[in-house]
């Protein structure tokens, strides 16, 4: 298209040295890292965990001085393979609790990472502190606890039947829930998974991809991950899902943690006492979404998956999904360059979720399915449909902001493109589906690539807040190492 008129905001880039020439596959983020600082108290700041092309596992933080890379290893020696970590999730787990060995001193269990990679393999990484005490010299003669950390690898899921593409985090209380009807033939796939223990704690689930399977991983308090079931996709003809039906990405919608299945589709009828919902998602080669319903049973403590809805979504493979909870919004994207924004909507078959959709081209302009051309302020032209060489694959997406009325993500390309999205829910349209995809800003890894696809291929993305409003810093993992790009979204 033609050159359009662009927002422009303050931005700049900034490189990481000490990651030149690696390939960064993955993030993870813990729970309230990379908050803007206001005050000059700065201390190690860890802003996110890096997964490798390599299997390494690397921590990011921030100082004082600068940006600080340092490698994860395993505290008793235990040596990765050099297979690419392909998803990661930060769980959040019981919190800092306590245990107790027969011959050995207390320890507590601070953070946990899990890593799914090309060695077919869920790997648990939990960070623990190990108690020595000591006598202090003080007025009161108070003992204190001084606490070492490390890192060690205390479970390895698997093997699966194939890479571990993606990885999902369920937590979740025991809530009532009643399955009224079965799955259709289309959406078959479904489990009931006992729960060993009749007590009401907190339950934690991990999903994990291997082929056209999902591994469903059960946790109870203090206590190993389980496997329980195996979710298996089959192909379809109807649905034009006749080869490969091979899986590549996950979500859950999350209902603040309660679990509670509200309603499926026309083909499974659930009821529950609340009005929330708790879902899974997950999509991959054949274009095809899938989705299950989620809960826990206060009565049995079985977590239950039926399967109670699939979809033809993209032409080829969907690369990403992003659910957001606060605008009711299920975002996917995948190589046939479509951005499809869908209106969360269980009580409808999932064909009839309203849409918008939008493809972009490889410089970062948005192409309607009425073939109209789309700048970042909103502005159209009329255009043909473009040839596919200027139609790049999204690979891969992140939050940067979320409320009720607007999403903003950021969108990595295989053409080295980054670009800052907004989907604005505008209640003064007039439609079923009031809603507006505007490209906000555009960043290139290849400064003078200007979108040509002969740069680096952009593998992870995820974005912590800067210090100023509005200010935000895109982490961009890809094929020849780390960019941090820092800019101001434009309100």
């Amino acid at each position: 298209p033609a050159p359009q008129s662009q927002s422009q905001s303050q931005s700049r880039r900034v490189e990481v040295p000490s990651l030149s020439g690696i390939g960064i596959t993955s993030f993870t983020t813990p729970k309230g890292a990379g908050a803007a600082r206001h005050d000059n108290n700065w201390e190690d700041d860890v802003l996110y965990y890096i997964g490798t092309k390599r299997g390494k596992l690397k921590e990011l933080s921030q100082s004082a001085t600068g940006v600080i890379c340092e490698d994860i290893l395993d505290a008793d020696g235990e040596l990765l393979k050099p297979y690419p970590i392909y998803a990661m999730v930060h769980l959040e787990g019981e919190g800092a609790h306590e245990h107790e060995h027969e011959g050995s001193a207390s320890s507590k269990v601070t953070e946990e990472i899990a890593c799914g990679g090309g060695d077919r393999y869920l790997t648990i990484w939990s960070k623990t502190e190990d108690a020595a005490t000591s006598s202090a010299e003080n007025e009161d003669e108070e003992v204190r606890s001084r606490w070492s950390s490390n890192w060690k690898i205390t479970s390895k899921l698997g093997p699966h039947t194939g890479w571990v593409k993606d990885v999902a985090y369920f937590k979740c209380m025991p809530v009532s829930v009643s399955l009224l009807g079965s799955a259709s033939a289309s959406a078959s796939a479904s489990a009931t998974i006992v729960h060993p223990h009749p007590h009401p704690h907190p339950t934690e689930i991990l999903f994990s991809i291997g082929c056209n399977c999902i591994e469903v991983w059960r946790k109870e308090v203090r206590g190993p991950w389980t496997h329980y079931l195996k979710l298996q996709v089959e192909s379809c003809a109807e649905q034009g899902a006749t080869l490969s039906s091979d899986l590549l990405c996950l979500g859950v919608y999350y209902d603040n943690g309660t679990g509670t299945i509200k309603s499926a589709s026309a083909s499974t009828s659930i009821s529950t006492s609340t009005s929330t919902s708790s879902h899974l998602f997950a999509a991959g080669v054949d274009g095809r979404i899938h989705i299950w319903g989620l809960g826990l049973n206060k009565d049995t403590l079985a977590l239950e998956l039926p399967e109670v809805d699939v979809t033809a979504a993209h032409d080829g493979r969907v690369n990403k999904m992003l659910i957001c909870n606060e605008a009711n919004l299920l975002i996917s994207v995948g190589n046939d360059s479509m951005i499809q924004c869908r209106q969360i909507s269980f009580g409808l078959i999932f064909d009839l979720w309203p849409l918008k959709s939008v493809s972009m081209t490889i410089d970062g302009y948005l192409q309607h399915q009425d073939s109209s051309i789309e700048s970042g302020n909103g502005n159209g032209n009329d255009s043909k449909v473009l040839p596919s060489s200027l139609l790049p694959r999204l690979v891969c997406m992140c939050v940067v902001n979320e409320t009720a009325e607007r999403v903003t993500i950021a969108l990595g390309s295989s053409s080295g493109g980054v670009f800052i999205v907004d989907i604005i829910i505008n209640k003064n349209i007039k439609s079923t589906f009031p809603l507006q995809i505007e490209v906000q800003q555009k960043f290139f890894l290849e400064e003078s690539d200007g979108g040509s696809g002969n740069g680096s291929v952009v593998h992870a993305l995820t974005s912590s807040r800067g210090a100023k409003d509005q200010e935000y810093n895109i982490h961009i993992g890809h094929s020849k190492g780390l960019v941090i790009w820092n800019t101001e979204l434009i309100a």
